[in-house]
């Protein structure tokens, strides 16, 4: 993931701390990207500074964007 200057990939998170983790990376003055279903972490997804979500599988990703 060097190629596209992504120095850390965070997974396999708890819908609950998806968002907090995000604002974490943000407080250290990082750029954060996310990629979600919009199903459970729509929080995160609006709060991050790069986005992408399914939404040609999921009707919710339509009301993130």
């Amino acid at each position: 993931m060097r190629l596209f200057g992504i120095d850390n990939i965070i997974a396999e998170v708890l819908p609950q701390d998806k968002e907090r983790e995000v604002s974490e990376l943000q407080k250290q003055g990082k750029k954060v990207a996310f990629v979600g279903d919009g199903i459970n972490d729509s929080p995160a997804l609006v709060k991050s500074d790069v986005r992408n979500c399914d939404r040609f599988r999921n009707r919710y990703c339509n009301r993130i964007s």
